[in-house]
């Protein structure tokens, strides 16, 4: 039987394994002090939050389906 332990991460991220045979995945890092000014001006601006919820359900997939079902509907 093949040894199924995966190797040393070859994209030089850095990441925490275990030896119980599953995938590490990458290490969460803080944001950077610039970012986490940032979203705390967007979070205390009403205008800027309801744009990033906009933004944020314009690109998921609920706004395709949302979209999908009524075009298959009117195709049919």
């Amino acid at each position: 039987m093949r040894d199924t332990k995966p190797g040393p991460s070859t994209d030089d991220s850095q990441t925490q394994g275990g030896s119980n045979g599953l995938i590490a995945l990458p290490i969460k890092f803080p944001h950077h002090p610039v970012v986490l000014e940032e979203q705390a001006q967007r979070a205390a601006s009403i205008q800027l939050r309801i744009a990033d919820w906009i933004t944020n359900f314009a690109g998921s997939i609920n706004f395709v389906y949302l979209h999908i079902v009524p075009l298959r509907l009117r195709a049919a």
